[in-house]
């Protein structure tokens, strides 16, 4: 099967980089074939059957670079769900920057779109969305630099790895996200509006092996020239803390300065401000962690 791919993968020593094979431009009519994605309403939550081939979607992110979207597909894992456009000439002056609002009633529906994991760190958006065969466009020819959004469903599962006990959801974004328990009804991340990257802690939630959680996450971006998306989940203790929750910055999560950022130099994922998160217990959920649902 052919598929179109975004690559947000970590070589060594954990460096992120976005790669892309060429220049060209892709149209969502250009978008290869990966796999049939059913969308049946039932209350709120989507259900995504998948089988037969046949429906497009688009590629959104690789975990780790070490397997492909078609294979994980194969394997049940990640998040799906739809890619979200505004359809006029971008006006950030009249929309309502509640991703709520823009995903059911501003944007347009552009496509199914899957993502092996959610940790895109804060960069320059300004040369707009790179898949593997080149960037996307609306449909009128312009790039899809600002002005998207993302409504993405997963069940989320321990790893054999992970301990149960009391967790602790975050995400780190630019522009507006949230992240919300499809099973209780419980918004657990509230990190909505336009802001600079930004992040935003939940409350306490019990884990439990072998019994996954129903998740919604919708994120937006509005104006150039940053995006940022990153979920992150901790183990609650008494020895850990609610470091930087609540702080936002344009570049202090994982640069050295703006300039930094502005000229693509890559994200640093040890020191910084992202580095006191990991040392104070936070992770990015892998591939592992999300089933499809």
């Amino acid at each position: 099967m052919k598929y179109t791919e975004l690559y947000i993968f970590i070589s060594l020593p954990l460096a992120i980089f976005l790669f892309f094979s060429n220049c060209s431009e892709v149209e969502f009519a250009q978008v290869s074939e990966v796999q049939k994605v059913t969308e049946t309403e039932v209350g709120i939550e989507p259900v995504y059957v998948n089988e037969p081939p046949g429906e497009e979607v688009i590629c959104g992110g690789a975990a780790l670079g070490n397997e492909s979207c078609e294979e994980n597909i194969e394997k049940g894992n990640g998040l799906i769900g739809g890619l979200y456009y505004y359809p006029n000439e971008y006006d950030n002056t009249k929309i309502s920057h509640k991703v709520d609002s823009l995903i059911e009633h501003e944007f347009t529906h552009a496509g199914s779109i899957y993502f092996n994991q959610v940790f895109v760190p804060t960069f320059n958006f300004s040369l707009g969305f790179p898949t593997q065969n080149g960037l996307l466009k609306k449909p009128n020819g312009e790039i899809l630099d600002e002005g998207f959004a993302l409504d993405l469903y997963t069940k989320f599962v321990l790893r054999t790895d992970q301990e149960e006990g009391n967790y602790q959801f975050a995400l780190l974004s630019d522009d507006g996200s949230k992240l919300l328990n499809l099973d209780s009804g419980e918004l657990l991340v509230n990190n909505d509006g336009e802001h600079s990257t930004q992040m935003k802690c939940g409350a306490t939630i019990l884990l439990e092996k072998n019994k996954p959680i129903n998740l919604r996450l919708r994120y937006y971006q509005g104006p150039r020239t940053s995006v940022a998306l990153t979920m992150l989940i901790r183990k609650v203790s008494s020895s850990n803390s609610s470091i930087h929750c609540n702080q936002k910055s344009d570049h202090e999560f994982f640069y050295s300065s703006g300039d930094d950022k502005n000229n693509n130099v890559t994200p640093n994922l040890e020191d910084f401000w992202f580095g006191d998160l990991i040392d104070a217990g936070w992770v990015v959920p892998t591939v592992d962690n999300y089933k499809l649902p």
